[in-house]
This record gives structure tokens, sequence and C-alpha cells, in this order.
């Protein structure tokens, strides 16, 4: 066996079980990346100058062996309930038990596949040393969407052989939905294998069994005798366990490398099978809109309801966003009912600041059917984007307290003046101004396209327009047809060129301004309100609990932004498990950084369905479960914040993130604090 030190030298990939992954799509690992899994991020030992945990580490070799290794692990590594030395590599093999410390209660059995190494709770593939966190208690399961999709699926019961009936671990499954294990099947593909040779006198090698497409007819099932078109390898962890890998077929891969092509591009562009009767209206720069008097510019985004353009106000000579909704009936009551509060809000204060202006709306009759639109004054990139992009361990606290200022006096405006909940507050919905010298820039950046041999970017113009140019093309009003062709994907530094003129340098963010945005949800005060608002990560105690709610539920909602904002990750991150719904969870996660439910919120009424008379969450009884942590300590042991600065910013919280919404603080209370006016 190769040493230790030989074995961190041809390190593949470096998995301590004790840190933090993000959620919903895989993390890439680099040479010494550390991967937290837990809380704790005890990181002060090296290996070849690589920095690792202290807890443990999966490699891989040169001759492609696994290994799992004990880095002074408190509670010790354990193969088949036998401790493993520390600093000792364990060559794994199928079917080995693996825990962490001696309880059988966190036993995990790996398998190998092809270039993964698997377990029931985290996979790694090698090629692209990429992480996927499959079952992972210490994160309530959080589940990996993709790699669920690409090659994991739900098993109910025992496999055994179609002809043998013994049990296995590896399989070979056909179209026929019939299993068997590896050795009946080698000897009944060789049998007629040897038929298929002897008949045509073809000497070739025999094909690998893994992936094999059989085109001959005479390969049928032993069992049914039905024709086989192919054969997959399925792997089984163990005889009975849960989950087993999806079956593996040259679709999948060619899949992957697509979404690999397209990566980038993928989340600046609409769904083209959304382009019909019901869906979005086809737009292309040059349309107009309202008897010419909106000339279309180019293209700003795009929701899950509609698409917007920057357009040209001719009667104005000013810059204006059209929101185009999807034609579909539901869309267009609901674009409605969002016009009808814009009109209010517009009434109460013409001139208001913090919240976007409403300038105009009307319909439009297209191939796809009636769209209502509605137009806009025009903004920059949402908080959410401009995080993404700039700040993603977060916002810097002085450019921080101004934006949440001008969040909570838009929603003294709303709250007081216009007696509305805006019930979605997110940083997807808090949008940054932008003048009109950079709204010039964009116009100009189009027309120098137009003019020259530039290609457009496909942000600029609909994502389908150009795959449904020949069938919409007695639509279009001009001969795009030279131009379309020469449409190109970008990649995403060159679109952000475009996309990204809000702001840029330390100079401008000292004078950053936004907007509250996406009112399609706002409902007045005087209105019942049981039904449930809010994004997930944004939603309030009350709402879960259904005990209805108040314009305070806003106030939650920043509070929880300001989180985000500041450190770059979601505070209240919840995900099901099987142990407990996801409003369960969300409700576990509020208690350990919040304090107990009190008595004042048990009146809502799914609270019998979550919590127990005693305010604990059903499913997480025992307080050994729950991992207590206050803001303040949350900030300095995970975000490493100043004692003092993470003090005073947990002050400005705790009275917005109240769980008792009758005594949670209001806007106007908000804007007072000394932490914000500091």
């Amino acid at each position: 066996m190769t040493t230790t030190e030989e074995m961190w030298k041809t390190l593949y990939a470096l998995i301590p079980i004790t840190a933090k992954t993000s959620h919903l799509k895989a993390l890439v690992l680099t040479y010494g990346h550390q991967v937290v899994i837990g809380r704790d991020i005890t990181c002060d030992l090296q290996i070849n100058s690589l920095e690792i945990s202290r807890r443990h580490a999966i490699l891989k070799s040169e001759d492609n062996n696994w290994f799992i290794t004990d880095l002074e692990s408190t509670n010790g590594l354990y193969i088949n309930g036998k401790p493993v030395i520390a600093f000792s590599p364990y060559c794994l093999a199928i079917g080995d038990k693996i825990s962490f410390g001696p309880s059988d209660q966190s036993k995990v059995v790996f398998e190998f596949v092809d270039d993964y190494c698997l377990s029931q709770r985290r996979a790694v593939k090698t090629p692209k040393r990429k992480l996927f966190d499959l079952n992972n208690e210490n994160r309530d399961q959080l589940a990996v969407k993709r790699a669920r999709n690409e090659w994991q699926q739900l098993f109910d019961s025992e496999l055994s052989c179609a002809i043998c009936h013994e049990l296995f671990i590896t399989a070979v499954s056909l179209n026929c939905s019939h299993t068997f294990c590896q050795s009946c099947i080698e000897e009944w593909k060789h049998s007629n294998d040897n038929k298929h040779h002897s008949s045509d006198g073809s000497d070739d090698e025999e094909d690998e069994l893994d992936i094999r497409v059989i085109n001959n007819d005479s390969h049928c099932c032993p069992v049914c005798r039905q024709t086989i078109v192919s054969q997959n390898r399925v792997l089984v962890l163990d005889n009975t366990i849960d989950y087993i890998l999806q079956k593996w077929s040259p679709k999948l891969q060619e899949e992957e490398k697509e979404e690999e092509k397209d990566e980038e591009v993928s989340e600046e562009e609409e769904e083209s099978e959304e382009y019909n009767v019901g869906g979005y209206h086809c737009v292309q720069i040059g349309d107009t809109f309202r008897r010419k008097r909106y000339l279309v510019i180019r293209k700003l985004g795009f929701g899950a309801f509609s698409t917007v353009w920057l357009c040209l106000d001719k009667k104005s000579d000013e810059y204006v966003a059209i929101k185009v909704v999807k034609s579909k009936k539901c869309f267009q009551e609901s674009a409605q009912e969002e016009i009808d509060i814009l009109s209010r809000i517009q009434s109460s204060d013409p001139n208001v600041e913090r919240v976007v202006t409403f300038i105009d709306s009307f319909k439009i009759r297209g191939p796809n059917g009636k769209h209502v639109c509605l137009v806009f004054e025009v903004l920059g990139d949402s908080l959410m984007k401009f995080m993404n992009t700039s700040h993603k361990h977060g916002i810097p606290l002085n450019i921080l307290k101004t934006i949440i200022r001008q969040v909570l006096e838009g929603l003294v405006y709303l709250h007081t003046k216009c007696m509305l909940i805006h019930t979605d507050l997110k940083p997807e919905n808090v949008l940054l101004t932008i003048n009109e010298s950079q709204i010039g820039r964009m116009h100009s950046e189009v027309v120098d396209m137009i003019g020259g041999e530039k290609p457009l970017p496909t942000s600029f113009v609909s994502t389908a327009s150009a795959k449904l140019i020949k069938k919409c093309d007695i639509y279009f009003k001009y001969d795009r047809q030279k131009c379309l062709k020469n449409v190109v994907k970008l990649n995403s530094k060159t679109r952000n060129n475009f996309i990204h003129n809000t702001i840029s340098g330390e100079e401008n963010l000292s004078e950053i301004s936004i907007k509250i945005a996406d009112l399609g949800n706002a409902c007045y005060l005087y209105e019942t309100h049981n039904s449930t608002i809010q994004t997930r990560p944004y939603r309030s105690p009350e709402v879960i609990l259904g005990a209805g709610f108040s314009p305070t539920a806003d106030i939650w909602s920043v509070g929880c932004m300001a989180f985000e904002l500041a450190t770059g990750d979601i505070l209240f991150d919840s995900h099901e498990t099987v142990r407990m719904s996801r409003n369960a969870n969300h409700l576990k996660k509020i208690i350990e950084h919040l304090g107990p439910i009190p008595k004042s919120c048990r009146k809502g009424k799914y609270y019998n369905k979550y919590c127990t008379r005693s305010g604990r969450v059903i499913g997480c009884k025992r307080k050994s479960q729950y991992i207590i942590q206050s803001i303040d300590k949350l900030l300095v042991d995970e975000y490493e914040w100043d004692s003092t600065e993470a003090q005073k910013f947990a002050d400005f919280l705790l009275p917005m993130l109240r769980i008792d919404s009758g005594i949670r603080t209001t806007a106007s209370e908000c804007l007072r604090h000394p932490w914000l006016n500091s």
C-alpha cells in the first residue's frame, strides 16, 4: 500500500466530513478545497501544503482504489464495526459499512460506480471532482436535484435475479423490466453471441456488458422472450437499502455535456417551449406597441410569467421598461390586479422614491393570444444579481445600511400611505436604479450591433424567436432574417458587459439607490389574510403556522434579507427530511436561532400539525436535536465577524425577527435604530 504522503500527492478529491456545501448545484472540488458539512470548521492541519479538516477524508489513489482515513476525529472512524487507526488509510470494498463513531445509526454503505465513490449520504465524481450531497442528515437531507435525477431513484423491494432468484449487488436491467445477476446475464449473452458468431463467421471481440445496444433480433429476454433493444447496468448499494442508481444511458451523458455547454447561458433565457398559446409573446427589436408609441430597443430579462423589454417612449422621448405578460387567462387576471394596486400606489404619491414608478398599461394581441403589458420606469439589476455578481460573501456594511434604510422607507410608504402589504419581499424584488446615460449606453450598443457586423447577444431578443422565426414570420413586421441568423450565444463575461451597467466602482457604491418592485402579490391591510404568502426563505412563522399575517410579515422578510445580504447565506435554509416536512424544519431552524415559539403564536390552524404542546417541532422532540445558536454567535463562529459588530447587527435584526408578530417592530421603528444610523 502506498504511504499516506504519496496518496495525498495523487489526491483526486478532498472531502472532510464536517463542512458546508452549497445546495441545489454540484460543488467543483480543487486540491485542498475544504468542504464543510456540519458546523465545525476546525481546519489547522496541513499535509503537503494542503489545508484539510481534522476529521475525515476520502481519496482515490493512482491504482483506482478508494481510501478513507481518520484525521483525528472526535468520534473515530469505524469500518464494519471495527475502529480504524488515525492517519492509516483503509482501502474500501463493496459492502463496507462505515460509521463515524460506534453508533449503528450513522452507518453508511459505500459502492463504486465507474469513477464514482458513492454512499447513501454523499458521492464524489472524480473526472470533474464534483461532490454531491445525496442524503446528509447534518444538512437535513440537502439533496442535489441534478445528482438525484442523473443516477438515483427510489427502490421499494429487495432485488433478485429473474433466473436464479439470488439477491445481488451488481445487476443488469433489460428494457422488458426483468433484472438479472451478473453471472446469469453473462452466461445467457455468451450463448447467444456464440450462435450469432457461428452464423456470420465474425470473430469480433465481445463488447463490454455495461452499456451496449443490441440490434440482433435473436437477443431476447430469457424469461419473457421479449426482444432486447438495450441493456443497462444498475448498481445497488445493498439488498436492503432504499436507494439505487438510476439506469445509466448514453443519453444522460449527452445531456450532461449539453448542460455544461450552455450552463452560463441557460440562466439568462426563458424556455422556448413557453412560446405557445397561453405563453410568452414573440417580441423582436424594432417592434412597436400602442400605435407605434413604444419602440422596442432590447431585452432586459424575463420571469416565470413575462418578458421585460427596454423601449423608447416616442411621446415623452424617454426610456421605459415594458413587461409583456403571458396570455393565459390566470396571468391576465393577475396582471390586472397588479395594475389596480400600482395605480393605487401612484395616486397616493406620484413622486414616491422607493417604489417602482408605474407609467401605463395596455393590451396586445399576438399569435399566442392576448397579452397584458405594463409600462414602468427603467431599473437595473436586482439585489440578488448584484450580490451574486460582485459580493457573493456579503455586501459591505456601509452599503448594506443604505440599502436596508431605503427598503424600510419604501415599506413605510406602502404600509401607512397605501395600506398595502407587499407579501413577497426578497433580494430579487428589490432593484437598483440607473440613470439616463446608462440606459443610453444600452441603446447605443444595440444600434451599433444592428448597423455593423457585430452579432446581437441572445439576451437582447426572445430566446425562442430565432427558433420560431419561420413559423411566426408572417406576424413580424420587419425583415429580420439576416439579423437573426447572426445571433450567437456570448459567454457570461461578455454578456455581463451589456447587462450589468448598473454600478461600478466604490465611488458609485456609496450612492447606491434602490426601489421595491414586483407588487403583483401585494394585498390590502383590510383584507382577510389567511393565505400562504412570501417566498420560502423569507416566510414568517405566523404564515407557516396559519395564524394570519399583517404588515409585520414584510418586516420579517427584511430581517431575513438583511442577514443574507450581509453574509451571502440564507438565514433559514429549510429542507424536507424523512422525519420532518419542510415547514417543520423551517420552524426548527427558527427555534435554533431565535428561541422557542411563544404561547401567543400557538393558535395557528397548522400549529398542531408541526409542533407539540410544549412548543417543540414534531420529529425533533429531544432538546439534543436542536443546534442552539444565537444570531450574534452565528456571525462570529461561522462568518468570523468582530463580536462587537456582530452584537450591534444582531440587535438591529432581532426586533424584526420576533416570532410573535404582535410585538414585532415596524418599519418606522427600524429606521430609528442606532445601527442603521451609525
